[in-house]
């Protein structure tokens, strides 16, 4: 038997329904409430309660060894930021050369219709 199984096998024994998985939760929302109650937030503004709310989220997660994987569809967002970086390149080059020439051609124009001075 794994260990996970003769666990989960324990806990059931001692409460129906009790298993690992359960206990990890149940002790994760605990441990994150008390971490709230700790803090005086009666008369804090709301982004001091959303600050106290992300603080304990994290203190939880770390405790509970919570580890945030890397999504199925990672690659793929990646691959349509890269698009996107090369397609604002080119566009960005394309502008440039339009101003450059912009800025010659108003150069002959003004330099063919300037008077000369004696």
């Amino acid at each position: 038997m794994t260990q996970t199984t003769s666990l989960n096998k324990h806990l059931t024994n001692e409460m129906k329904g009790l298993t690992a998985k359960v206990f990890r939760t149940f002790n994760a929302s605990f441990t994150f409430q008390d971490l709230l109650e700790k803090e005086d937030l009666a008369n804090s503004s709301l982004q001091e309660k959303l600050n106290a709310y992300n603080k304990a989220n994290r203190l939880v997660a770390i405790l509970c060894n919570h580890q945030r994987s890397v999504p199925k569809t990672h690659d793929q967002s990646m691959e349509k930021m890269r698009s996107k970086v090369r397609e604002d390149s080119s566009s960005s080059s394309v502008v440039i050369e339009t101003i450059v020439a912009s800025r010659v051609q108003i150069r002959a124009n003004e330099t063919s219709t300037c008077p000369v001075q004696a």
